[in-house]
């Protein structure tokens, strides 16, 4: 269950149905209000930023030392021990920026 509010709107978005509690009885969906502010966005961003685990390293690593090996792996579905290419992207870019 999320913390954001919910909305004043009891249309569901999903089905169009109308939404007694939180979750529409139709189809499931919650009926929160899903609009962050910039600094909650922010603050999302930076926890992703420092909170690469092992998988971040791991990465590194083998993009450094074997890089086949890590687009065979990443390819073939083992996606969990890796960092996603795109938030590996991003990261470099916001270190490269500062």
């Amino acid at each position: 269950m999320s913390k954001n509010p919910l909305r004043k709107d009891k249309t569901c978005l999903n089905c169009r149905y109308v939404v007694e509690n939180r979750f529409c009885s139709n189809c499931g969906q919650e009926n929160i209000d899903t609009r962050k502010s910039f600094h909650q966005l922010f603050i999302h961003f930076f926890e992703d930023l420092t909170h690469y685990e092992n998988a971040f390293w791991k990465t590194i690593k083998n993009l450094l030392l074997k890089p086949a090996s890590l687009t065979k792996a990443y390819l073939s579905g083992k996606r969990l021990s890796y960092l996603a290419p795109i938030r590996l992207y991003v990261f470099i870019s916001f270190i490269t920026f500062f």
